[in-house]
């Protein structure tokens, strides 16, 4: 969980409901426009569509969301920026409340910053599900990819490791089921 407390996050009445992922806030491209005085939602995806080959993976992702409306559920993916993306899409910003917000954000990173310092250092065990699922698919390539040769080499071992192999891609599959879950947040309009 991060240092920066709900309450921290209102910009001049527009109050943020960030995603929490891997430690750090992520915030919607809907909710940096509401905050930069934006007439259209989509105005920060056209900001990030210019000037994209400036952000980093750590600044923006794309997460999916289950939008709740009126007529059922919709999943849609939805673009999210950490804070410092955030901060580099109001530099970009020509709105009136643009420097006013790219100083809020600072103002929330120096809290984290200063807080995290005081926190006591331990080995991060945690695991990223993105990490893991890389992982998991670079042992089932090269799987694949070594398969034949044992076959050829060693049958008896082949028909031993594609069983062990078997129960290890039914598990990369399940965790691919929990990791998109994982990433599925509820909204209601």
């Amino acid at each position: 969980m991060n240092i920066v407390a709900k309450t921290d996050l209102t910009f001049q009445n527009i109050t943020f409901e960030p995603i929490y992922q891997d430690g750090q806030l992520w915030f919607t491209s809907t909710e940096l426009a509401k905050a930069l005085g934006y007439s259209r939602t989509d105005n920060v995806n056209r900001v990030y569509a210019r000037n994209s080959d400036e952000f980093t993976d750590s600044m923006t992702t794309t997460v999916k969301m289950t939008l709740v409306r009126k007529t059922g559920e919709v999943d849609v993916m939805v673009r999210v920026f950490s804070l410092r993306g955030a901060h580099l899409i109001a530099m970009f910003a020509s709105t009136p409340v643009a420097k006013e917000f790219r100083k809020w954000v600072l103002d929330i990173l120096d809290r984290e910053v200063a807080d995290k310092k005081n926190l006591p250092v331990e080995k991060d065990s945690s695991v990223s599900a993105n990490g893991l699922l890389a992982r998991l698919s670079l042992i089932c390539t090269t799987w694949d990819e070594a398969r034949k040769d044992i076959e050829n080499f060693d049958p008896k071992m082949a028909k031993r490791l594609n069983s062990t192999m078997s129960m290890f891609l039914m598990y990369s599959q399940h965790m691919k089921g929990i990791a998109k879950t994982k990433q599925v947040r509820r909204l209601t309009h």
